[in-house]
């Protein structure tokens, strides 16, 4: 499946394909398709087709990525859709789409159901990717577009009774009430990287080492800090590589139950 995009932003517009094969966008030299427009990142967001469905996710930028009005980390892509990052509108022009891309990419419902699965994570994976990144970030609520792009919204007729969206209560969602135990995993794997790096100076304590044996070994205070920041970094690194490639998740994660939420989400 191969999906034409348009990106118009304030001084050129681009058409680009997408499929299986991720797509990037920005304005850096790195990004598949090149926009002119200050306000993107170098490299903003990307593009992919995923069983037949088209997605688009946020690649860390510094401005957010809209969805119809929404910041979104990541989310599906339909046929009368605007997605706005910085001032670079991108949007699936039908005429340039096969009939069958075209009927594919339409969205079967109303406009309120439309809006609402614009602000759905749509996979627990991207919830845990995000407060890795951000822990802080992840706990607060999808923000609402600004005035800008409000206003770019309320000119798209399929959207135009929608400027008030009614957004999910956290207690209307399963998901969002088990955020908590995300950000405790996260909390239980940083303390586990803070107590390995604690591992040289505490054996240090426990051999009852003074400053006259290190003296007499040929060890200056400079050169046995240096030592023990350099072993307790590798100590602090090697903790991470392990906890990280379990494939059964991390220790917060299993202690938290995030894994099994994972789990039973993708069951």
């Amino acid at each position: 499946m191969k999906v034409i995009l348009k990106s118009k932003s304030p001084q050129k517009e681009v058409l680009f394909e997408v499929s299986s094969i991720h797509v990037s966008l920005g304005r850096g030299d790195k990004a598949h398709v090149q926009v002119l427009d200050e306000n993107c990142s170098r490299v903003h967001c990307k593009f992919y087709v995923e069983d037949n469905k088209l997605w688009i996710e946020d690649a860390a930028s510094k401005n957010g990525t809209y969805v119809n009005g929404v910041r979104i980390q990541r989310s599906q892509l339909f046929l009368q859709d605007k997605v706005l990052v910085g001032d670079t509108e991108i949007f699936i022009p039908s005429e340039k789409n096969a009939p069958a891309i075209v009927k594919l990419l339409e969205f079967h419902g109303n406009t309120e159901d439309r809006q609402r699965k614009g602000l759905e994570v749509d996979d627990q994976n991207e919830i845990m990717t995000q407060i890795r990144m951000n822990p802080i970030s992840a706990i607060k609520a999808p923000s609402l577009a600004t005035n800008k792009s409000k206003r770019q919204l309320a000119s798209n007729a399929m959207f135009k009774d929608s400027m008030n969206p009614t957004i999910p209560k956290e207690d209307e969602d399963p998901r969002l009430q088990q955020k908590w135990r995300f950000v405790m995993a996260s909390l239980i794997d940083n303390l586990g990287i803070l107590l390995a790096m604690g591992i040289a100076p505490f054996a240090f304590y426990v051999m009852g080492f003074t400053k006259t044996k290190t003296e007499s070994a040929g060890f200056s205070d400079i050169k046995l800090l240096t030592l023990l920041a350099g072993a307790s970094l590798v100590l602090g690194l090697i903790f991470w590589l392990i906890n990280t490639k379990n494939s059964g998740g991390t220790i917060g994660e299993r202690l938290s139950g995030v894994a099994d939420a994972i789990k039973n989400s993708k069951s």
